[in-house]
């Protein structure tokens, strides 16, 4: 969870940004501040498509998982290991090489 403070309520007259923290309360830096004409405005990546793409590799991780090859089942746990997670890696930096192409 990410908590973005203020000392007031939202109104007309809201209150002031005082800070982003995470669950636990402490600082964390998120977002990016621009000038946009008039305006402050803290922007945050749009992750969506990036969580989006992460679920789909699970999923075709798993399924990838399900079909090993008979002869590295075979070869045994040490090689079945090795494959998943080759698998898995390739599969995941895949969904993830650049977040800008997922925006």
């Amino acid at each position: 969870m990410i908590r973005i403070l203020f000392d007031g309520p939202p109104s007309h007259e809201s209150g002031r940004f005082i800070e982003v923290e995470n669950e636990k309360g402490e600082s964390i830096s998120l977002g990016e501040w621009v000038h946009d004409g008039d305006y402050w405005v803290l922007q945050f990546p749009d992750n969506r498509k990036v969580n989006a793409d992460l679920l789909e590799a699970l999923e075709d991780i798993a399924k990838g998982n399900a079909g090993i090859p008979d002869d590295i089942l075979a070869s045994g746990r040490a090689a079945t290991t090795s494959y998943m997670w080759t698998y898995s890696q390739e599969r995941a930096r895949k969904a993830i090489a650049d977040p800008k192409e997922s925006e």
